[in-house]
């Protein structure tokens, strides 16, 4: 499960659109198991503060490109920083998004986008800690199809 909240800043220039965003959200991974043997693997719970920028260009006039990059710094990750896993674990997180826009009729497009996720940890273990790692990086891959409305302006 994934949430985001956020403002956006828009510039339109003569053939390019530009977006300035700055989010919060939240991201969970969790492992349930119908045993009551559950692997000994962490659930996360990201909560993140994001900074990102984005640009959409008009190859013509019914198709258009959107491409945006963001960073994410983790607030809290949830079971994998307790004393149990890694309680000095340090965590971040990039993200991107391409899009294709399709005009189908006056203000409504359809989207085809793809996305990813890459975040990355630093474990900073301790000798005697229970767990030892130095790193690890969890990535996610996603698509959408979506229905848009821009009203004219």
């Amino acid at each position: 499960m994934s949430f985001a909240a956020g403002a956006r800043y828009h510039i339109a220039l003569p053939a390019l659109a530009i977006h300035l965003a700055a989010d919060y959200g939240g991201h969970n991974f969790t492992i349930k198991s119908p045993s009551a043997q559950r692997p000994e693997i962490p659930n996360v719970r990201f909560r993140y503060v994001r900074a990102g920028v984005g640009a959409s260009v008009d190859l013509t006039s019914r198709i258009g490109v959107h491409v945006e990059g963001g960073y994410r710094y983790i607030l809290s990750a949830g079971e994998i920083e307790t004393a149990m896993y890694f309680p000095k674990l340090d965590a971040a997180a990039v993200d991107s998004r391409l899009a294709l826009r399709i005009g189908i009729a006056s203000g409504i497009q359809v989207e085809l986008a793809g996305t990813l996720e890459r975040f990355f940890f630093s474990m900073n273990p301790n000798p005697g800690d229970p767990m030892v790692a130095g790193g690890a990086t969890d990535q996610y891959l996603g698509g959408q199809l979506s229905l848009r409305y821009s009203p004219p302006l």
